[in-house]
């Protein structure tokens, strides 16, 4: 139409062509991807900078031409989960849980006194002599009286005096007056729950302890065991006796374990389930075997192995306890504080 009209002024409308063009092509770059949807390299920058990702432009797939041959991907860090509302309520509430129950169970395991020591009628330590406000909250011990007067004490301190004496009675070391034996069984029962999360029962001044230390705990572990099983003896019992004593000692037992009318084979296995099993039999030798051991410690050690067999193989309490009794009879025989206080069990 506008060759018939207009023939002679056709060559007017190459410049409006040519801005047409121009348009359409500045178009088609507005189109074209974006310098941020460029894809860039997924290696690391380098090993010096392994937490920063490669700034270079991806040339040979996904990584440059510098990282091409040996690449190490970028690994970008995930920031934390930040808990949800509900969750962070419901550890607020087991918090708070915590918080009140704690103090609960110090009372009854540690008395009325232990989470309050300005309660106590004593105001310091009867060993240490510190202020029993400093003692720390894991030994505190304490009891109320017949006249309700509460009495706090450092459990290690209790402990020494009378667990390592050669006494039966268990008194106030400030009135002399007896203890109830339910308060001394919560004491022993405390002592036990320390030793059995290894809290040491003795005053110590270091950090590390001295190898007379670690065998008074040794020895006071099996003595606690034979507490919880209702055998009350003491350290000093032990300790005095001469070698000649110890090695009867293990030859009582081993008489006692050895007689099918005082132990039977049933009662074997009910003490030592794994009787038959085991791989180093108890009492594998007789006492006259090992007179060639003139050494003190290695008699009170071998006894006290001996000992933790016959009342730890089992889980059955009862069990452990016919054990105890096979022990205590034994040793009555070879003590004179326990043949007076278990005169019972030779007669």
């Amino acid at each position: 139409m506008i060759d018939e009209l207009h023939p002679i002024k056709l060559h007017n409308l190459a410049p409006i062509g040519a801005f047409i063009n121009m348009y359409s092509l500045s178009k088609a770059m507005s189109n074209s991807p974006k310098p941020d949807s460029v894809r860039y390299c997924v290696n690391i920058k380098s090993k010096k900078h392994p937490d920063v990702r490669c700034p270079n432009r991806a040339t040979q797939g996904e990584y440059c031409g510098f990282h091409n041959k040996n690449p190490t991907r970028f690994i970008p860090k995930t920031p934390p989960l930040i808990p949800q509302k509900p969750i962070q309520q419901s550890a607020k509430r087991i918090q708070k849980a915590w918080r009140r129950a704690i103090p609960l169970l110090r009372f009854r395991h540690q008395g009325p006194g232990t989470n309050d020591p300005t309660l106590s009628t004593c105001d310091s330590d009867i060993y240490t002599f510190d202020p029993i406000i400093k003692v720390p909250m894991m030994y505190r011990w304490s009891y109320a009286d017949s006249k309700k007067n509460i009495w706090l004490f450092d459990i290690r301190s209790l402990w020494m005096m009378y667990e390592t004496v050669d006494t039966n009675e268990f008194l106030n070391p400030y009135t002399r007056e007896p203890i109830s034996k339910e308060t001394q069984e919560s004491f022993r029962r405390r002592c036990a729950q320390l030793r059995a999360h290894k809290y040491i029962l003795a005053h110590n001044e270091g950090h590390t302890l001295t190898p007379d230390q670690l065998w008074q705990q040794r020895i006071l572990d099996i003595i606690l065991r034979l507490d919880n099983l209702g055998y009350h003896t003491c350290v000093s019992w032990f300790e005095n006796l001469p070698i000649q004593k110890l090695a009867d000692f293990y030859g009582i037992m081993y008489q006692i374990w050895n007689t099918p009318r005082l132990t039977p084979t049933n009662l074997k296995k009910e003490i030592i389930p794994n009787l038959e099993t085991q791989e180093k039999p108890i009492f594998q030798k007789s006492a006259s075997a090992y007179r060639t051991h003139t050494e003190k410690r290695w008699w009170q050690k071998h006894l006290l192995d001996t000992i933790e067999t016959l009342i730890t193989s089992s889980p059955n309490k009862g069990s452990q306890t016919q054990g105890a009794i096979l022990v205590i009879r034994a040793y009555a025989f070879v003590s004179l504080e326990v043949r007076r206080s278990y005169h019972w069990l030779i007669s």
